[in-house]
């Protein structure tokens, strides 16, 4: 917590401007959700993680940059290699990035295709077999040495807390995180 009480300014700003941008994502209530205002967000959003990992690349002292890599990996898994701080450490080249990106954009026709479905716990499985049939592709791009260095690179096992979704976006109701749910300590 010594980063958090030296460095917090900072890390707020970069925290705020993310739930900002995580909370524009979500449809507003009578929205139906469209194709390409959802592109539009996810590339902004992608626009929004990149400007911010500039940010901590500035902040962070080696040992705290290379934790947060493992933190991501440990978050995201292979997908991880979205964050340019990830890729950069594993040497991810132009190549291996474009035929990921082929594969999770075919996965996110092959999802879109199944949301059009409907919903239920059939979907909900077919859609985690899908991530899942994904992110084994993905891999396979990787090299040897690069799925290595992803693994040891995850450091120490850190348990992340649910996200949790309510009327007031990620974290909650209108009075943050806990507010309203009995959530008073003590």
């Amino acid at each position: 917590w010594l980063i958090v009480a030296r460095k917090s300014p900072c890390l707020l700003g970069v925290h705020s401007s993310m739930m900002e941008v995580l909370a524009s994502l979500l449809p507003q209530p009578v929205q139906v959700p469209d194709q390409n205002a959802i592109q539009t967000a996810m590339e902004k959003m992608r626009k929004s993680t990149a400007e911010a990992e500039d940010k901590l690349a500035d902040i962070l002292d080696p040992k705290q940059a290379e934790r947060l890599i493992g933190l991501i990996l440990q978050r995201e898994g292979v997908r991880a290699v979205n964050s340019k701080m990830v890729a950069t450490k594993l040497g991810i080249t132009d190549d291996q990035k474009a035929k990921m990106e082929e594969l999770e954009k075919q996965s996110r026709e092959k999802m879109r295709e199944m949301f059009q479905g409907g919903g239920g716990e059939e979907m909900r499985e077919k859609m985690r077999a899908a991530r899942e049939e994904t992110e084994g592709k993905m891999k396979e791009v990787l090299t040897a040495a690069q799925k290595d260095q992803m693994e040891s690179l995850k450091g120490a096992e850190f348990k992340f807390p649910e996200m949790q979704w309510g009327r007031g976006g990620p974290g909650g109701g209108r009075g943050g995180a806990g507010a309203g749910r009995g959530n008073r300590g003590g």
